[in-house]
């Protein structure tokens, strides 16, 4: 695997790790940057070439034909041992803006997430849209003592919706509204180790219980279970009680 990392004017030449975790059921894009504290028997110096709130950019990929995984900001530069994290967040980094108290009346979600918006692009010189689908009005919605993120947070804790930035815009739809990019895994590039087996169809032994109901309705459960060999699903017709002998069933 080859990469190419930027943070800030710093460009990292030596990496032991990076570790970037992605998912719309996240509030936001993480990634953690891990360096080598020593480098040749001497200290990696980097206090004086980075900083929180750098901004970060990560390309990865085989062969020099590299993918952008993650742009985003420093929000923690740790050390572990002889390592050193560098902790970055994607946009909602810039969502850390504190908003005024206030309490908004018969507002549409995506309204409510404009007005947030205009907030954060007041106070942090940006440019943030808005790509909502949800078209439910707040009676009534508070915001007291919150920053901007706070709104999102309580919005997807609400909506159990998929929250994620794509540049500059702030997507929120409902969960599985969207088909998003497919993956596609290369055991020869992707996969370190497998115990995968080869296994025929006839071979996958299903056990089966058959729960059926007589003619008064009354729910009985079969007391005999069998083994298919070749099945992996069962249909049943109905079938009166005096008729059934699962024994004598056929598959």
């Amino acid at each position: 695997m080859t990469y190419h990392i930027m943070v800030g004017s710093y460009q990292v030449k030596t990496l032991q790790s990076v570790s970037i975790k992605k998912s719309v059921e996240q509030l936001s894009d993480t990634a953690v940057i891990t360096l080598p504290g020593t480098l040749i028997n001497q200290t990696l110096q980097v206090e004086d070439s980075i900083a929180v709130g750098d901004p970060v950019t990560i390309r990865l990929g085989y062969n020099n034909d590299l993918k952008t995984e993650f742009t985003g900001y420093v929000k923690n530069i740790n050390t572990d041992n002889t390592a050193i994290l560098i902790e970055c967040e994607d946009e909602l980094y810039l969502w850390e803006v504190a908003l005024r108290d206030e309490q908004l009346h018969d507002v549409s979600l995506k309204t409510l997430l404009q007005h947030v918006a205009t907030q954060v692009n007041a106070a942090k010189g940006t440019n943030y849209h808005i790509s909502c689908d949800y078209s439910f009005t707040y009676k009534t919605f508070t915001i007291s003592h919150a920053k901007a993120w706070d709104v999102l947070k309580k919005i997807q804790d609400e909506c159990k919706a998929n929250v994620y930035f794509e540049g500059t815009t702030l997507h929120i739809h409902p969960q599985y509204a969207e088909v998003r990019n497919r993956a596609i895994y290369d055991f020869a590039l992707n996969v370190l180790s497998s115990d995968l087996k080869y296994k025929k169809a006839e071979d996958k032994k299903i056990e089966v219980e058959i729960n059926y109901f007589d003619m008064d309705g009354k729910k009985h459960t079969a007391n005999t279970k069998r083994q298919l060999l070749r099945y992996n699903k069962v249909s049943a017709t109905m079938i009166k009680d005096s008729d059934f002998n699962p024994l004598n069933m056929v598959y």
